[in-house]
């Protein structure tokens, strides 16, 4: 995300609109993929997903479940490529293309550069150097302080962290001084369910509550989308092959108005919204917006000095 002066045909905050950066294909949307190879290459975004098949063992993808966690909480989990536990017990990734096994701190630090070399094409310069980090909001001390080391890493400077459910309500345009709202954020990602309880009211924004499952997203639905596509093959019929995909597809939001009667707001585009939240949280903090306080404890930590303003 960055800033531009407001244009009539974008989104406004004060006198300035956040735009999100595409990538070369023209996406907006980058997986958290990485890939390395025997030459020393690096991929990450869609070229590392799509040459995943081609190279398992070397291909890591929902490395956010990982992160700042213990082997024996993720011991379970079923990858595709090889995990195991350091010596103080951490999760330490096994790359054959590498001389020694990566951590999920080094793997998220090679996706964060590509997001800043992109962030410098689209802006003309260096990659930027203040940045803000979106984190789940069950996201623990260790989590926090991983995801700090992986900005670390990437060269970044100073880093505020957000709770993502915040930012999404952020996006939506709460958290204004006037709004006095209950907010029910769902959270469905590549790797993790969130729901969440945000209160808005007077220009700040709390998380009450939240909840989910951390081994439960968009992964999963793809394991079981592919059970279902080779039970289809196999079956050689075709009656409702069409169908059932998009149907799949359908049923969080129709169950989630189920079981809470709302209707969702869909005025943002659930793919933007959290990045959009974090670009208004970058403004706030530089002082290019004002009229919001977050009140989330812990989650605003930064590697500098506070009285930078960021």
């Amino acid at each position: 995300m960055y800033w531009r002066k407001r244009n009539r045909d974008d989104v406004r905050i004060g006198e300035t609109y956040p735009t999100i950066i595409r990538d070369s294909t023209g996406s907006f949307t980058i997986p958290s993929v990485v890939s390395y190879s025997l030459d020393g290459r690096c991929i990450v975004g869609q070229l590392a997903k799509q040459q995943a098949a081609a190279n398992p063992l070397n291909t890591f993808y929902s490395v956010k479940r990982l992160i700042g966690r213990k082997f024996e909480e993720v011991q379970d989990l079923e990858l595709v490529y090889g995990a195991a536990a350091d010596e103080q017990g951490g999760v330490q990734l096994l790359c054959p293309a590498r001389a020694a096994p990566l951590t999920p701190q080094e793997v998220s630090a090679d996706v964060l550069r590509h997001l800043l070399q992109l962030a410098a094409q689209a802006l003309g310069g260096s990659p930027p150097q203040q940045v803000v980090i979106t984190v789940p909001a069950y996201f623990g001390p260790q989590q926090r302080a991983a995801t700090l080391q992986a900005a670390q890493l990437a060269g970044i400077q100073q880093v505020s962290l957000l709770q993502e459910p915040v930012a999404a309500g952020m996006a939506f345009g709460f958290g204004k001084p006037l709004d006095a709202e209950l907010l029910l954020v769902f959270d469905l990602g590549g790797g993790t369910f969130d729901l969440s309880l945000v209160d808005s009211f007077e220009g700040i924004m709390e998380v009450l509550g939240t909840d989910g499952d951390a081994q439960l997203g968009g992964d999963d639905f793809d394991a079981v989308l592919a059970a279902w596509l080779q039970q289809q093959l196999a079956s050689s019929s075709s009656s409702s092959s069409d169908a059932a995909p998009q149907q799949l597809q359908q049923l969080p939001p129709e169950g989630l108005q189920t079981l809470t009667g709302l209707e969702p707001r869909c005025e943002v585009d659930p793919e933007q919204a959290v990045a959009l939240g974090a670009a208004i949280q970058a403004a706030v903090l530089l002082g290019l917006s004002s009229g919001l306080e977050m009140m989330d404890g812990s989650y605003v930590e930064e590697q500098h000095n506070r009285s930078t303003g960021f």
